[in-house]
């Protein structure tokens, strides 16, 4: 959570000075934190609970169901935020 936070307020000014929009900043800083969360947890949880039921762990640990997720979680933030 500490990345996705630090990333979400890295972000903010960047966007602020690129498009002018507060809103939009504040939408993408939320939804790269909530992203960068989530995929921390999905990573580490995921290889845990395949192991724990005695699947390859490897499988858990593609980037594919964190791309989808935080694509999901992107848009979901940006309706949210009305934008």
């Amino acid at each position: 959570m500490l990345i996705g936070a630090t990333l979400g307020l890295v972000s903010y000014v960047p966007i602020l000075v690129a498009f002018g929009n507060p809103r939009l900043a504040a939408a993408v800083s939320c939804a790269i934190f909530f992203a960068g969360s989530v995929a921390s947890a999905i990573g580490l949880l995921l290889p845990w609970l395949l192991a724990r039921f005695g699947r390859d762990p490897a499988y858990g640990s593609g980037p594919v169901i964190q791309d989808i997720l935080s694509l999901l979680i992107y848009f979901a933030v940006l309706r949210a935020f009305g934008i």
